[in-house]
């Protein structure tokens, strides 16, 4: 299983690299600090990171976590996923 490392107490689960280039860009924008984003590469890696996130040791730092999924063509099958 993946290894994750964590570095901040809030983690935003993006699916991929343009997802998190956006979100970063926002933050600094925002001027918000303490956000790790993390890019996972794609909806089918959600749940096997979720739980390697979990197990990882830095884990009890987590106070908040979002997750960021794309709707593409069919936004129902995408929310009941």
């Amino acid at each position: 299983m993946k290894t994750i490392g964590i570095k901040e107490p809030v983690i935003l689960i993006v699916e991929g690299g343009e997802d998190k280039q956006f979100f970063q860009a926002l933050i600094q924008h925002l001027g918000l600090s303490g956000i790790d984003i993390m890019g996972i590469g794609g909806k089918d890696q959600i749940k096997a990171n979720l739980k390697a996130l979990r197990n990882s040791s830095g884990f009890t730092i987590v106070r908040s976590l979002g997750i960021v999924r794309d709707a593409d063509d069919d936004p129902r099958a995408a929310f009941q996923s």
